[in-house]
């Protein structure tokens, strides 16, 4: 959608440029004498191109959807020794220690002469070691099912082109009537930050210390030998706090085509009327990052994004006032309402984490804006 934009704007500045140039080409022949086409006829419809931007409301969009967050730790089964075990504050991996065998060759003492003991562990945070000399490992597991928010995108500037048929006058009045074909282009663009609260699962595994005494926290012990076979607690239930961040971004483009009324006030000035159908295709890309904080080790971090693409169908109404500056160029400004409908978004983790899933809906079915640009009249032998 950004790089659709850009050559949006590339071929609005092209078109401008040669429109120029066609008026200044038109303004040398003035000087030239006037044919005399007194005994032909020609048929030579008016076509005029719109080039020029308009700013609309955003959006509305809303976030919402379910998480657990801190899945996907590895602890291992409930007993056993010198195994890999990883936690949410510190990790219980394999004993290195070696010795060297009647051979002279240098060997693990897991491998040889286990004794359940492992030099190869570390922990996060001083309140971990228990006063009866065990040290507790932790994995978390956050639960939210937030409610739905909603979010006001702000207003959008885009580019706009339409060109419009004169289709003549209406029943001989002085109004006249014609069919205009165009697209647009507008952002779609918003973010939130809501703070939820969770239902927090702690898993806890004690490791004896033997009566040694626990190196600093945050470093990993080389001394200090730790029984790498643990008293797995049943789990405990609390609260905590979830922080989420919810993010859309993406773009939408409108083509529509309806018929017009111009209306003259004066000889320089009318009034315009346009109602018709849209057909709008949207995408965005959807980020949800959720936070959780537990009471040791790092925060959690969960983040999950994905794009998607919907076309609808609508419909628009606008009402304008136009400046003819001479027979070829003019000015207008108006105010238009379009209803384009809404779409749901979804992302997910998929396998890994099936009870994680959020939504957005992206409502485009009620903006409202301003429109203003520059229309240049082309004739043309165009049927």
């Amino acid at each position: 959608m950004k790089n659709l934009r850009r050559i949006l704007c590339v071929l609005v500045v092209a078109t401008l440029w040669s429109l120029r140039a066609q008026d200044e080409e038109s303004s040398a022949d003035d000087y030239s004498p006037i044919p005399d086409f007194s005994d032909e006829i020609l048929y030579t419809p008016k076509f005029e191109v719109t080039i020029g931007f308009r700013g609309v409301s955003g959006a509305k969009s809303s976030f919402g959807g379910r998480a657990i967050i801190g899945r996907g730790v590895d602890t291992g089964p409930a007993t056993g020794a010198n195994l890999n075990r990883k936690y949410q504050d510190g990790q219980v991996l394999a004993d290195t220690r070696t010795i060297v065998d009647a051979n002279g060759n240098t060997v693990l003492l897991q491998s040889v002469s286990p004794d359940g003991l492992t030099n190869n562990w570390g922990y996060a945070d001083e309140s971990q070691i228990t006063s009866d000399g065990y040290v507790a490992m932790h994995t978390y597991e956050a639960s939210i099912n937030p409610a739905t928010v909603q979010k006001d995108q702000p207003s959008s500037l885009g580019v706009e082109l339409l060109v419009t048929r004169d289709m003549g006058k209406l029943f001989g009045t002085r109004a006249r009537w014609s069919v205009i074909g165009g697209f647009s282009v507008n952002d779609i663009s918003g973010k939130m930050d809501t703070e939820e609260t969770a239902s927090v699962v702690t898993n806890t595994d004690y490791f004896s210390l033997n009566g040694q005494s626990a190196p600093a926290a945050g470093t990993t012990s080389t001394g200090a030998l730790l029984d790498s076979n643990p008293f797995r607690a049943d789990p405990t239930t609390g609260t905590g706090l979830v922080n989420n961040h919810w993010k859309l971004k993406g773009a939408y483009m409108a083509f529509r085509v309806g018929p017009s009324l111009t209306i003259p006030i004066t000889e320089r000035l009318s009034a315009s009327f346009s109602v018709g159908g849209v057909l709008t295709y949207a995408g965005s890309n959807y980020t949800v990052v959720q936070t959780f904080l537990p009471q040791t080790g790092d925060a959690i971090v969960d983040a999950v994004s994905d794009g998607a693409s919907n076309i609808m169908p609508g419909f628009y109404a606008d009402a304008n006032i136009n400046f003819n500056i001479n027979e070829r160029s003019g000015l207008y400004m108006g105010a238009l309402y379009q209803n384009s409908g809404s779409y749901r978004q979804t992302i997910s983790h998929g396998g890994d984490n099936p009870d994680t899933e959020y939504t957005t809906k992206v409502d485009l079915g009620s903006l409202q804006g301003v429109r203003s640009a520059e229309a240049r009249r082309i004739a043309a032998q165009l049927l």
